[in-house]
């Protein structure tokens, strides 16, 4: 079995592949401090409800893009495993090429869902990954990486809304709604989850203009579900495509 790990802005998610299959995927909070014998010990209770022993693992991969949590959870894992860490970067074998100003500057996350993509979908292709932040990524038909584009998440975007406004109420991101809000509740929803909607179909339209192309359009992140269903353009849903990602660079780099 291969351990893959994605410290993320919120939470840091936790999968097991055997052979191509996600066993499972858990999350855990990123946002909380925990000790090296903690994460031990989570790691401990997850697999546990599972069924699964840590001898089972092979190795393991990670990605982060939260430094004060990397090197934490980096030795908790060694020690766990007793096995070494494979730590994701641009340095890496990555099976495609970049083309933007800073390899390294860019997300591992951004760098995983890219690879993740690129495995099983089509190319040209476009990535949403709808987390903290949302992050759009292009990769065209010769598997090069473009860049792409980085806009608040939804509930990073609902939060200085409320923040900053007094007398706003804060609510349910999820519920029906109508474009035209009949009342305060209704506008903010429509405006975070229509928004959003609008935002990614004219993106999609811009990306796919400046390509001269049509591209392949996979959507992930715990807001996908909330936003993607009111796009209009093609979007294929991929609740596993980091983790699968983290899977393809694991194997390359072996």
């Amino acid at each position: 079995m291969i351990l893959t790990i994605d410290i993320g802005n919120t939470t840091i998610g936790i999968g097991v592949f055997s052979g191509s299959s996600l066993c499972f995927c858990e999350k855990i909070s990123s946002t909380e401090e925990f000790s090296e014998r903690e994460y031990i010990e989570k790691l401990n209770e997850i697999f546990a409800s599972h069924n699964l022993a840590v001898e089972q693992v092979k190795g393991s991969i990670l990605s982060s893009v939260v430094p004060r949590v990397t090197e934490v959870l980096k030795r908790a894992l060694e020690i766990w495993t007793r096995k070494t860490v494979l730590l994701l970067s641009c340095k890496m074998e990555l099976g495609f090429h970049m083309a933007v100003e800073y390899p390294e500057k860019v997300g591992c996350d951004r760098l995983a869902d890219v690879a993740g993509a690129i495995s099983e979908y089509p190319l040209p292709l476009i990535t949403i990954d709808m987390g903290t932040a949302t992050t759009i990524n292009v990769v065209d038909k010769d598997r090069t990486f473009r860049g792409g584009i980085i806009m608040p998440g939804v509930g990073t975007a609902h939060k200085a809304l409320l923040g900053k406004t007094a007398q706003l109420p804060s609510g349910d991101m999820d519920m029906p709604t109508h474009t035209i809000g009949a009342n305060t509740q209704e506008c903010i929803t429509s405006g975070m989850v229509y928004g959003n909607a609008c935002a990614i179909d004219g993106l999609i339209a811009r990306i796919n203009e400046e390509l001269v192309s049509t591209c392949t359009v996979i959507a992930t992140g715990g807001y996908a579900h909330t936003v993607i269903p009111h796009c209009r353009s093609a979007i294929v849903m991929d609740d596993c495509l980091l983790m699968k990602g983290l899977k393809v660079l694991y194997d390359i780099n072996q």
